[in-house]
């Protein structure tokens, strides 16, 4: 009701898709990482002309996972243009440049603001240059970008904008650069290739302040292929230690050398010499590792983290790095080499910054180890993982002190497979051992880890896609490429359930693994391929079409590890003209008689060469052998079957099973008709229902056809394959092409064709000349013995169609996608009009098929796929882009410009775009592109305001329902339609419960939208259909409606349940003036919660009027005595005026409204012409009233007439007793005399003369020739009545009806004096009809009118012609609509034909073949077209009431068919047949019943979940939260109620409607309650078959509980996580704490409770005595520990402290107090149902700092941090702890499970390790979230840091074991509102340092680094330093509290540190205690022995320097360095 009010402008747009781009780009330079963002690593690729900036999962001691892994964040984001490179901002920003073709693209991280805790890369600043670019680099600090090609420019940030800071033109172009710290140091660029006859020099550049720019070039032999400079170290370091700028160059002559910059030029005195570079070192790298440069060896220098966290033997951690002023002792570099193969060599590199005195760097390969323990390579049946030819993106070393070897180091590279792979190297030394580089330390390295990483994309071009056909429960997809790689991807659902999920993080395909077919087969080449229908508990078979046949693979995935192996092939025998492998190819379910649960054993195979037109086919029945029951099966499939020569039978083994298939070869040829006729497309029918089916039989789901061609002549023919239902074929019967149906589709060649599974057809014709497409729908109909195709609409498209493909969701919704070239267009069917049952003008529409969604593509799209839940996928050359059903308003406002394309001629080049007030200030969308947009798989913008349910947001399939789902039974066009069918008590009774529903709900706050809305159930069943189920009590043991309390078929929502108040309601034939003002009453108050518009509310009142008028037995309402025509007339009229009385107060027909021409034509028709008359007409009418009701055109009783029309004068006499008022009238009537009369009386002096004239004898010519010219002058004079009643006198009867229907305009009133003076049907009738009436109504369009003036000519085809709107005579314009479409949407329109059928002028004119079948015909479109009104009730009625016709016998002429009064209806186009054979139409009819039973109940699901008021999607919020299982038991008893009344009225089987709910249910995310309310079906009815659902294998309901339960561990994981991270990232953009909006969680809380509460009802839900799952309480203690994860988690993201201290209460007192799983779990569920009831999830005001929330604002900036690192260390320790008690008691719990059962604990184990990992990746996430916010804020606030106050703590051993006393003490002040106090409290309770200290050594976190403020090089300080803090050291234990978090100390703002550090006076070293006092260097007397070690050095160095060195090859393999 409304909602198609409340719909916005359509079509809306797709939402940003969710991309899978092509293969990373195998280039080094196109390949960008970064170490450390938000804790986490990250790598940025080039992937086409996509940037994928993604995750990089690390390698851990304590991942235990060891196969391949995804990252949990990639977002693609498309530049349309190839991407030559990519670069992180080293500065710790988060920023990445990306270059395509001249431009450089700048993202920054930014939070999504529609998607609440995620956050993306937003585009910020675009640089477009002059000159393509090939590669980009950042300057290490961020302040500048250097971009390289046919030039070489720096680009400097300058404030909010890059500016120009130099730039040079080389004379070769520049493809390698490297960079500095700073834009004012030197870049270095390198040609990648060199001419041969030169070699071309490396350049580097330096920008000076007074010299400008200066150039040097660094001379090399051959070309260079690598070049890099010195990186800094990634902790903190002291700036002002002195460093040197090295580059490393790597020369293909198999040289790396080291280059400085020439120390002497650098001096003071030679400033006038341009910059020089020296080689100071180099290595013959191919000479040491026998390998080549630059082909199987790769050097870069290592990037060094730092060292990490560790806790020596005494229990002391090291958070804190090494001092700096030690680093100059024996300080090294280091370079790390890869290849040979999987070699690895560390080279130390040693005196890099001894300048004075100068020295050359020693150099010394200190390891050469070969990696080990690589794990398998995840492209099956490929090659193990490699390192050959893969790419080394990055070496990152971790060490304790500068001048000692690496402990740890991490190498990335890409291998050939696509996948990243990290490899962590572990130095096996312990923390205080030697400190510098030696040959001993060298002895003890190992490769520990590796982690592969999947990066899922295509290396080649995409050949296919294909999603299998039960996608819904079976979520698996296809796709293969040229490179014969086949890809399986795991489809999440869960993340198209909630519209505001981030892409990125919530992928919505997810890559399984690759399938190499190479090694299956190397010469084999394959171009397409499907899925078979075929499952078999875990195995699915897949079909692949090569050259030489098909190819059948069985696809298993257990665990999710896919195994898969070919099991026969089907050679291609026979003639075939056609060359190469097939084009396509398509399997089609057969009937299977398989007594096993193998779904679909019986299918068939067709390949299509579309070029040659040719389709092999192939029938294929598949067995197991685990299936035998007693040696045989009942599918008759025998072992004798498959003897050895049988060329069809094959039997294979796979993982232990034996499966046998026997193939049967069918026809390839389609039998030919006309000559000259060829055809020019092929389909199959497609199979998409996503659910697996219910029953053996396949015609459920696909129609008795199977392939269609599309003729050059434009005629479609379907084909069905014959011997297809015989199971049990013999070698000797040859499958051949049926033609089962055809009909002509469109004047030329079809060029594609769409067959669906629902019946419908969908064609689409190219006219070149025009520039134009046709598309048409067609939809079979079934008449006597066979059936017909009915053109539903046709549309034009104006540009080439390259595909179309429907889908059919089970509830007669059906989504029609068509894609051209660059977009994407969906259609879906509406109703027609609301307004068309008052017939106003204009309420025509154009089209039944409207557009609802559309898409642009830069890319060109190649292929579209369905995916479940009406998920879209298009598939592109090499990506895909993938869609959720979600569609938004108003993309292009918010969308990113990428750069100005085409560039204006003005614009000046090179420069820069700023996108910071546009797009990147507003945060609303990021790059998608729409129109010239840039495109990723962003996140969707929602409105932040109070209301979530805003319009910006709709989801595909709700728009599909409001346009074309089942209106509400008290909506106005149902109430009218059951007045028009005598159903008076179906109306009174939808009143009637209208007005108890509204009375009875209450106003509750819908979850969804947020507004008070009140549902209105569904109009029960029972009272429905109360007349035929009152009869039927005595036979069946129902009591339909008698027992008042009985409330089985109340069909209401529990919450909205009410008992009636009347027991009889469906009985009630009585409407008090009470009741009826009960209704305007409530109606009036606010009708609005209803879904009930203002105009339909007027409509409703109206009906209700009339429903009283009917029903009041005080009035003699004529309804129950008229026939169904005038009955039509009667309502028609009524209501009309009811409803002109209720909008305007028009209290009489002549002031309201005028009669439509539809009732007048079946008042015309109607035999009770004359009571219909009398009931509408008024006591004294007036003509003006009477005209408006159209009596002169219907009314056709002349003697009657002649009456009303005598007594029509004698009123208009009384009226101003002028006699010319009546005179017309009583010279048509023939009464001269009385008219003389009256002249006579009259006192008008005028009147005197025309009693003269009157009083003439008329019937003399003299006297008729000047009554004539008396005519003529009254025309003269325009006085039109006078002169035709002149012409009437005159005997001039034909010019006195032209002049009335001409010149007076009255067309009825000509009608009636035509009548009056000839009779009806005289020839002046029938000529003013022909010439005057009937053009008239062709010319306005009036059908109705045409058609009801056609049959009065006695025309009576013409007049069935005229109706449907098409005439054969008429030319056919395919421009225009073919037909008008309320043909087949009004029902009108047929159950006016189905009378006209009945006609004995009809039939005595066609004969009674033709009429019976126009009568079948007639009751078919008005089934159809009441279906479209959304009356699917009625359709069902109207269709099975006269499928009785089909009975009778009728004589058959051979021309019956093709008579012409067919043609309007079944050949618009063209003359060709239209039939469908009976067997075929049959299976279509019978599935349509089904389908407008399931609309029905559809509605019913609907209403009794969702608010009608809320445009939120079902699955936006489906609220099952409110349902237990005596709900859900009372639901499935009214759905019981439901099906039995379908059952017998209709003769619908139970497990037809079945297999529609769940097609629906799935669709609309709700599959569990499917399952419930189908499994706990319990039928009255034994008959009633319920084979399907009983075979427990035919539903994986465990399987998809357990796919469920482990999507919603992970999405709950990624998004805490991410929640976090944004909140990091949006501190560094505005130094505040926003506060993200609470609302948008709220989608994430409900679908992931909706989840919970769905799960535990099928866990409880008792099926026929046997649970679901074995050991189902054991699951169910599960689910409730997820649901208090879920509980906990969120608490935390809305910082509600009170919550926090009441959830962890029981996880710290099971941490203090050792208690048993059931008691900390009873505990849990306490402790949730405390925080639900007592506390609210966000108190206002009662929040602190924290992720993505509000800061509480304190005076002090300092304490504010503080706040904000007290609170990141709270969450860490929070988190860690639940870790550990969760983790300790699920690994107990699991232990006990299996010791119990092995089977039953398997299910429950399985969810407890996904409960498990999921908070572990929380927990450890988190902590390294936290310690990289705290290593940031170290340097800022560096006097007040709590990592001291951390630090302190956690070395004093035993202190802080809280006591569950000092536990409850504190828990009794949690009822405190002061939220400080609590946050103190938690902090009390909670935190241990000991605890977050080990979580940082667990994690492998990286040490703290401090800078040094006042840097001193003298002994005497570094001695002063020492003393200090050995003083420092001896106060500790009297100062300890200074440094101790206080509660009165934070309550004044104050901070961790003492007092004086508070005022900066001593550095942040001295508080430190121990930190800078090492063991190695203890006292002064110590570091002189290391002086000594020096000198030793610098001699050595000082010898080395007056060496002469061409060339320097300092290599020691001996591996000491000192």
């Amino acid at each position: 009701m409304g909602e198609r009010d409340a719909l916005p402008p359509l079509p809306l747009s797709l939402g940003p898709p969710h991309l899978i781009p092509p293969a990373p780009t195998r280039d080094p330079r196109a390949i960008a990482f970064l170490p450390d963002l938000g804790g986490l690593p990250w790598v940025a690729y080039a992937a086409g002309s996509f940037l994928v900036v993604s995750h990089l999962p690390s390698p851990s001691r304590n991942d235990t996972n060891d196969g391949c892994c995804s990252p949990c964040f990639r977002q693609v984001i498309d530049l349309r243009a190839p991407v030559s490179a990519a670069a992180w901002c080293g500065g710790g920003s988060g920023e990445v440049a990306a270059a395509a073709g001249n431009s450089v693209s700048i993202f920054q991280p930014a939070p999504a603001a529609s998607s609440p805790g995620s956050f993306g890369w937003l585009l910020r600043w675009s640089i477009t240059e002059t000159f393509p670019i090939t590669a980009v680099a950042w300057t290490v600090s961020g302040d500048g970008i250097v971009a390289v090609g046919d030039g070489v420019s720096m680009w400097a940030r300058a404030q909010s904008s890059w500016q120009i800071a130099w730039r040079s033109m080389p004379n070769v172009p520049q493809s390698l650069v490297s960079t500095t710290r700073f834009m004012q140091g030197p870049v270095a660029t390198a040609a990648a290739m060199a001419p041969a006859e030169h070699s071309v020099p490396v350049l580097v550049f330096r920008n000076a302040p007074k010299r400008g720019l200066e150039q040097a070039e660094l001379v090399h032999p051959q070309p260079v292929c690598m070049i890099q400079w010195r990186p800094c170290s990634l902790s903190v370091s002291d700036r002002s230690e002195f460093r040197r700028e090295i580059l490393m160059t790597c020369c293909l002559d198999g040289t790396v050398r080291l280059w400085s910059e020439d120390e002497l030029v650098k001096s003071k005195k030679q400033r006038s010499l341009q910059i020089s570079f020296n080689a100071i070192a180099v290595i013959e790298v191919n000479n040491t590792l026998n390998g080549v440069l630059g082909i199987d060896i790769t050097v870069r220098w290592s990037m060094e983290s730092g060292s990490v966290v560790s806790r020596d033997e005494e229990g002391h951690f090291e958070l804190f790095s090494s001092d700096s002023r030690e680093s100059q002792v024996g300080k090294c570099e280091w370079l790390v080499s890869v290849g040979p193969g999987s070699c690895v060599n560390f080279w130390a590199v040693h005196c890099l910054d001894d300048v004075f005195p100068p020295r050359y760097p020693r150099i010394t390969l200190w390891k050469q180890s070969k990696l080990q323990s690589w794990g398998e390579s995840y492209v099956k049946s490929g090659p193990p993982k490699s390192l050959e030819q893969s790419i080394f993106v990055e070496a990152v070393i971790s060490r304790r002190l500068c001048s000692g070897p690496p402990t740890t180091c991490s190498l990335l590279h890409l291998l050939l497979d696509d996948s990243f792979v990290w490899s962590a190297i572990s130095n096996s030394l312990l923390p205080d051992s030697g400190t510098h580089v030696s040959s001993e330390s060298s002895n003890n390295i190992s490769c520990c880890l590796t982690k592969p990483v999947k990066q899922d994309g295509h290396r080649g071009s995409i050949r296919q896609v294909s999603i299998h056909p039960y996608s819904c429960e079976i979520e698996l997809a296809v796709s293969m490429d040229s490179n014969r790689m086949l890809f399986f991807w795991s489809l999440s659902t869960f993340s198209t359930l909630i519209p505001t999920l981030h892409a990125p993080t919530y992928p919505f395909w997810k890559l399984l693994c690759k399938f190499d077919l190479c090694n299956i087969s190397e010469d084999v080449q394959y171009s397409c391929l499907c899925w078979a229908p075929s499952v078999s508990h875990d195995n699915r078979f897949l079909i692949l079409g090569g050259e030489r046949g098909a190819d059948c693979f069985i696809v298993r995935i257990q665990k999710d590890v896919l195994s898969c192996q070919k099991i026969f092939t089907i050679p291609f025998h026979g003639e075939r003209n056609a060359e190469g492998p097939p084009d396509s190819i398509h399997t089609i379910p057969l009937a299977s008689k398989c007594s096993g649960c193998f779904v679909s054993n019986n299918f068939l195979v067709v390949c299509i060469w579309r070029k040659s037109f040719q389709a092999f086919s192939w029938k294929v029945v598949l067995h197991s052998e685990n299936q035998y029951d007693s040696g045989r099966c009942g599918c008759g499939f025998a072992e004798s079957s498959l003897s050895i020569t049988n060329q069809g039978g094959h039997v294979t083994c796979f993982n232990g099973e034996t499966f046998s298939a026997v193939v049967h070869e069918g026809s390839s040829v389609f039998p030919s008709s006309l000559e000259g006729e060829h055809p020019t497309c092929i389909s199959v029918v497609s199979l998409n229902n996503t659910v697996l089916p219910t029953q053996h039989d396949p015609y459920r789901t696909v129609p008795g056809y199977h392939v269609a061609t599309g003729c050059s002549d434009g005629t479609v023919k379907l084909w069905k394959m014959s011997c297809a239902d015989n199971s049990l074929q013999t070698e000797k019967e040859k499958q051949i092409w049926e033609l089962v149906g055809m009909y002509g589709a469109h004047q030329g060649p079809v060029s594609l064709i769409l067959l669906s599974s629902c019946g419908r057809v969908v064609t689409v014709c190219r006219n070149s000349k025009k520039n134009s497409t046709a598309i048409h729908i067609w939809e079979a109909v079934k008449l006597i013995g066979d059936g017909s195709f009915l053109l539903e609409d046709a549309l034009m498209l104006q540009n080439h169609i390259v595909g179309i493909d429907g889908l059919s969701l089970g509830d007669g919704r059906f989504l029609l996608a068509v894609y051209l070239p660059n977009e994407l267009r969906i259609y879906s069917h509406k109703h027609s009009s609301f307004q068309n049952m008052l017939h106003n003008e204009n309420s025509k529409e154009e089209h039944l098929w409207s557009c609802i969604a559309l898409s642009h593509s830069y890319h060109d799209i190649a292929g579209f796929l369905w995916g479940p839940k009406a998920t879209i996928t298009l598939v592109h050359e090499n990506h895909l882009s993938l869609f959720s059903s979600w569609l938004v308003t108003g993309v292009d406002e918010y969308a990113t410009q990428i750069r100005a394309c085409p560039i204006d001629v003005h614009e000046m080049l090179p420069c820069a775009n700023n996108f910071n007030e546009t797009s990147f200030g507003k945060f609303k969308l990021p790059e998608n592109y729409a129109r010239g947009i840039i495109g990723s798989n962003g996140v969707l913008r929602t409105d932040q305001d109070d209301s979530h349910c805003s319009h910006d947001l709709w989801n595909l399939l709700d728009i599909a329902d409001k346009l074309s789902g089942p209106v509400a039974s008290f909506h106005p066009r149902a109430l009218v339609q059951y007045l028009y069918s005598g159903e008076w008590k179906r109306a009174n009774a939808a009143l009637q419960h209208l007005i108890q529903s509204m009375k009875a709900s209450k106003a509750s706050k819908c979850s969804s939208c947020r507004k008070s809305c009140h549902s209105i159930p569904e109009l029960p069943l029972s009272e429905y259909f109360v007349e035929t189920t009152s009869n039927n009590i005595s036979n069946t043991g129902f009591l339909w409606g008698e027992d008042k309390n009985n409330t089985t078929f109340n069909l209401l929502s529990p919450s909205n349940s009410f008992l009636y108040v009347d027991g009889n309601l469906g009985m009630n034939t009585t409407t008090s003036v009470s009741q009826k003002s009960e209704i305007v009453e409530l109606l009036d108050k606010n009708f609005s919660i209803y879904g009930i518009t203002g105009t339909e509310r007027t409509q409703i009142l109206a009906i209700s009027d009339l429903v009283v008028e009917i029903t009041d037995p005080s009035r003699s309402s004529p309804y129950k005595s008229l026939d169904e025509a005038g009955r039509r007339f009667w309502v028609a009229v009524q209501f009309r005026q009811l409803h002109a009385l209720r909008t305007s107060g028009y209290s009489s027909i002549s002031d309201g409204f005028h009669v439509d021409s539809a009732s007048i034509a079946w008042a015309f028709q109607s035999d009770c012409q004359d009571d219909l008359l009398n009931s509408v007409l008024p006591l004294e009418p007036t003509w003006p009233e009477m005209q408006k009701l159209g009596i002169g055109l219907w009314y056709t009783n002349v003697s009657q007439l002649r009456t009303r029309m005598e007594k029509l004068a004698r009123l208009q006499y009384l009226k101003r007793k002028d006699p010319k008022d009546c005179a017309l009238l009583y010279i048509a009537l023939n009464r001269i005399k009385v008219l003389v009369g009256l002249f006579k009386i009259s006192r008008d002096e005028k009147d005197k003369r025309l009693y003269e004239f009157l009083s003439r004898n008329f019937q003399e010519e003299r006297h008729k020739a000047a009554a004539l010219k008396n005519a003529y002058v009254l025309m003269g004079r325009h006085q039109w009545e006078l002169a035709i009643a002149f012409f009437l006198l005159g005997d001039d009867f034909s010019s006195a009806v032209n002049v009335c229907a001409k010149n007076l305009q009255d067309e009825q009133l000509a009608l009636v004096i035509s009548r009056l003076v000839e009779g009806s049907g005289g020839p002046l009738e029938r000529n003013l009809i022909s010439n005057v009436l009937l053009p008239d109504a062709i010319e306005k369009g009036d059908n109705w009118l045409s058609s009801l003036l056609e049959w009065m000519l006695g025309n009576y085809c013409q007049s069935i012609g005229r109706l449907v709107g098409c005439h054969p005579k008429l030319p056919i314009d395919e421009s225009k609509i073919l037909g008008d479409p309320y043909v087949i949407s009004d029902p009108e329109v047929g159950q006016y034909c189905a009378i006209l059928s009945a006609k004995n002028g009809l039939r005595n004119c066609v004969g009674e073949a033709v009429s019976a079948k126009l009568s079948k015909l007639s009751f078919a479109m008005a089934a159809y077209a009441l279906n479209k009104c959304g009356l699917p009730l009625e359709a069902l009625e109207c269709l099975s009431t006269n499928s009785g016709i089909d009975g009778k016998e009728s004589i058959n002429s051979p021309d019956d068919g093709d008579h012409k009064i067919f043609d309007g209806m079944l050949n618009p186009v063209s003359p060709s047949k239209n039939w469908l054979s009976s067997s075929v139409i049959s299976d279509i009819e019978s599935n349509l019943k089904v389908t407008m039973a399931s609309k029905y109940l559809s509605r019913l699901l609907r209403n009794h979940l969702f608010c009608s008021q809320c445009n939120a999607s079902l699955s936006e919020d489906k609220v099952l939260n409110e349902y237990n299982s005596h709900q859900i038991e009372e639901l499935t008893r009214d759905l019981t109620a439901v099906i039995s009344i379908f059952d017998r009225r209709f003769s619908l089987k139970f497990s037809d409607i079945a297999e529609k709910i769940l097609i629906f249910c799935c669709h609309d995310g709700l599959l569990f309650l499917a399952y419930l309310l189908l499994w706990g079906y319990r039928s009255p009815v034994v008959a009633i078959d319920r084979h399907g659902l009983e075979c427990c294998s035919l539903r994986p309901i465990n399987y998809l509980l357990l796919v469920s339960f482990k999507e919603s561990c992970k999405f709950l994981s990624h998004h805490v996580v991410y929640s976090s991270m944004c909140f990091l990232v949006n501190m560094e953009l505005t130094n505040t704490t926003v506060c993200a909006p609470k609302g948008g969680h709220k989608y994430i809380i409900s679908g992931l409770s909706n989840y919970l509460n769905a799960s535990r009802l099928l866990l409880r839900h008792n099926n026929g005595g046997n649970n679901i799952l074995d050991n189902s309480s054991a699951m169910l203690t599960v689910v409730d520990l997820l649901e208090y994860i879920i509980e906990f988690s969120f608490s935390w993201l809305y910082c509600d402290i009170k919550a926090l201290l009441i959830m962890i209460n029981p996880i710290l007192a099971a941490s203090v107090n050792v208690e048993s799983f059931q008691v900390l779990l009873d505990q849990l569920m306490h402790a949730m149902r405390h925080r639900s009831h007592d506390v609210p999830l966000n108190p206002e005001g009662g929040t602190v700092s924290a992720p993505g929330h509000t800061t509480q604002q304190e005076k002090s900036e300092n304490s504010n941090l503080l706040i904000d690192e007290k609170w990141h260390l709270l969450s860490a320790f929070l988190w860690v702890r639940l870790t550990s008690v969760m983790q300790h008691y699920l690994r107990e719990f699991v232990e006990n499970e299996r010791h119990d059962s092995e089977v039953k604990g398997h299910f429950c184990s399985v969810a407890a390790k996904f409960a498990m990992d999921c908070i572990h990746f929380v927990s450890s996430s988190l902590v390294k979230l936290h310690a990289s916010f705290l290593r940031k804020n170290l340097p800022i606030n560096s006097h007040s840091s709590v990592l001291f106050w951390l630090e302190s703590k956690s070395s004093q051993q035993g202190s802080e074991s809280n006591g569950y006393g000092q536990l409850s003490k504190v828990l009794q002040l949690a009822d405190s509102e002061n939220m400080e106090v609590l946050f103190n409290n938690l902090w009390e309770v909670s935190v241990n340092s000991v605890d977050i200290c080990n979580a940082f050594v667990n994690e492998g976190v990286n040490c703290f680094s401090l800078s040094s403020m006042n840097v001193s090089r003298s002994w005497k300080d570094i001695r002063g330093i020492v003393v200090e803090c050995r003083n420092n050291r001896t106060q500790r234990s009297g100062e300890e509290h200074r440094h101790g978090l206080s509660s009165k100390d934070n309550d004044q703002g104050r901070g961790f540190a003492d007092e004086a550090s508070s005022n900066g006076e001593v550095f942040p070293e001295t508080k430190r205690k121990e930190l800078i006092v090492q063991k190695d260097f203890q006292t002064p007397k110590e570091l002189l022995r290391r002086s000594g070690e020096l000198l030793e050095v610098f001699t050595v160095s000082l010898l080395i320097l007056f060496e002469p060195l061409s060339r320097l090859n300092l290599v020691s393999l001996s591996g000491a360095a000192f």
